[in-house]
């Protein structure tokens, strides 16, 4: 007969299984993952009609992209291909893909594009254009069909799953094997802890594999169907995320070995083999993942690598702990993991702070849908910190038996950071919030009896519009017979830009596409010719 208060554990264990599957059953059927690369501009611009065939399509992206998938496409109205140049980073600019466009007739066009971001996650889109004024626009229908993707079905289902098993078996084969060395060298003859060690790091490298091919299948556009694709699979590969998946997969099957030789716990080569097991797993996933998105991209990489170790050692020690405890004689194994417990929170929390720092640089970025998620996350990390304290309290002192027992302590440690786990594969799959949007540079200039209103946006690296409006000081109009605008950049040691107007009204004029390459201070000059006067307006702009 149990006792109520055994019964009460009992329930709040299961009480807590039970949120935490729902939890997992949340990530796993949740809305398709966004595109971690968004479309900030295009060339031509979305939805505009010009006079004549533009030289190229261009879209820029808020992060550096691949061209390995072909990149860019031009459709006609009719659904047709229309031949164009090869994809390309124009001038070097890896935030961009360009390709050359010539003598396009009249009438409505979509272009499509489809790359890789930095961190792996597949970007796809359309957008239209109209050349001629009569020409009508395209339809939306055809967008539509164009600009799918595959995220749809299975396919966000099963990739979600993959990561979770891959997560799950990185850090119960890399901590399990580290609690053995270090904690339970007597538990290298446990048969269960062996078993458990194993099938983790098989499942690890199987889940690793299946993750290329379900990249493979996204790219294809196919859905699921797509897994054995062969231009998809050689795309992926191709990526610079691609390289660094083949990397942790190899880091994977390595893992395999080396849990196949855990009876050699005690040997310093063993212990040296599964160091630089691991350090090839971690690199692997932080190199192809969010570690190198954000800000402070090298901060970010080993940030993730100190972050993975330290979940590992914790999850996979806590995974051994609670087997050593069940099967009895585990107590003291679990005084030796107080102190790598100990470290690995302070792993877990300090990296997770400078990640977050990286990804949310503004307050505002709380409020997104990673912002939520990271909060919850937070919120989960803090009762387990509080669950660990009270654990290692219990360790210090007496045999655990006390009024609440070590092992179920322990069991709903491991609970909790199940749901740290299905917390954070809800992180990879969402993307980081997109920096803020950089606000237009306005000013009144005043040069003599003339003044002139001038407008620069966004005011960013990349294609920016400049608007000019002159009049007399007084208020009163005296309409100029030009006006055109002149940035240099001294420093950046680049030939300065100048343009003529793309429209022009009585005293206002207008400059698209103005192209700034680089970010920071830039001096603006705008001339209006008056007769025989022309008046030089000048003023710094702060690029960013």
């Amino acid at each position: 007969m149990h006792r109520p208060g055994t019964l009460a554990r009992r329930w709040l264990l299961a009480l807590s299984g039970t949120l935490i599957a729902v939890l997992l059953g949340t990530v796993t059927t949740a809305s398709p993952a966004h595109a971690h690369a968004a479309a900030l501009g295009t060339e031509p611009a979305s939805g505009s009609t010009v006079e004549a065939s533009p030289p190229r399509v261009l879209v820029r992206f808020g992060s550096p992209v691949e061209i390995s998938l072909g990149a860019l496409r031009l459709v006609d109205e009719k659904g047709a291909n229309v031949a164009i140049g090869a994809p390309e980073h124009p001038g070097g600019e890896v935030n961009a893909v360009a390709a050359s466009v010539s003598d396009l007739a009249d009438g409505g066009y979509v272009a499509v594009y489809q790359v890789i971001a930095s961190d792996g996650h597949l970007t796809r889109g359309a957008f239209t254009f109209q050349v001629g004024r009569a020409s009508a626009p395209v339809s939306t229908s055809l967008v539509t069909k164009l600009s799918t993707t595959s995220e749809r079905g299975a396919l966000p289902v099963v990739t979600a799953l993959a990561r979770l098993l891959l997560y799950v078996g990185v850090m119960v084969a890399v901590g399990g094997l580290f609690f053995l060395r270090r904690c339970w060298p007597e538990g290298a003859q446990n048969g269960r802890a062996g078993r458990v060690i194993q099938i983790a790091s098989i499942v690890a490298a199987v889940a690793s594999t299946a993750l290329i091919g379900l990249a493979a299948a996204q790219a294809s556009g196919r859905g699921i169907t797509g897994f054995t694709d062969t231009t998809g699979w050689r795309a992926v590969l191709s990526s610079e995320a691609g390289k660094w998946w083949v990397l942790r997969t190899v880091g994977t099957l390595l893992l395999v070995i080396v849990a196949l030789a855990a009876a050699d716990v005690g040997k310093r080569l063993w212990g040296l083999a599964l160091a630089a097991t691991a350090l090839v797993v971690f690199v692997g996933m932080a190199k192809g993942g969010h570690g190198t998105s954000g800000r402070w991209p090298v901060a970010g990489v080993a940030m993730t690598l100190v972050h993975l170790a330290a979940a590992s050692a914790w999850v996979g020690g806590l995974s051994l702990g609670l087997l050593a405890l069940t099967g009895g004689g585990g107590l003291g194994s679990l005084k030796r993991f107080s102190n790598v417990a100990l470290v690995s929170v302070v792993g877990v929390v300090g990296s997770g702070v400078v990640q977050s720092a990286r990804q949310l640089r503004e307050w505002d970025g709380w409020d997104g849908g990673y912002g939520h998620t990271l909060r919850s996350k937070l919120i989960v990390v803090a009762v387990l910190i509080v669950i660990g304290g009270t654990s290692r309290q219990l360790t210090r002192r007496a045999d655990g038996n006390g009024p609440i027992k070590l092992r179920d302590l322990v069991g709903l440690e491991v609970v909790f950071a199940t749901g740290v786990l299905a917390l954070t594969m809800s992180l990879i799959a969402a993307p980081p919030p997109a920096p803020a949007a950089p606000k237009p540079f306005t000013t009144t200039l005043v040069v003599g009896s003339r003044a002139a209103d001038i407008i620069v946006e966004p005011a960013a690296q990349g294609v920016n519009t400049v608007h000019v409006t002159v009049q007399n000081n007084d208020g009163s109009i005296k309409n100029p017979s030009a006006i055109t605008i002149r940035f240099s950049n001294d420093a950046a040691g680049i030939p300065a830009i100048a343009a003529q107007p793309t429209q022009r009204l009585a005293n206002h004029a207008s400059f698209e596409n103005v192209v700034i390459p680089v970010t920071g201070e830039w001096k603006l000059e705008v001339l209006a010719t008056y007769g025989g006067e022309t008046v030089r307006f000048s003023t710094p702009v702060k690029v960013r």
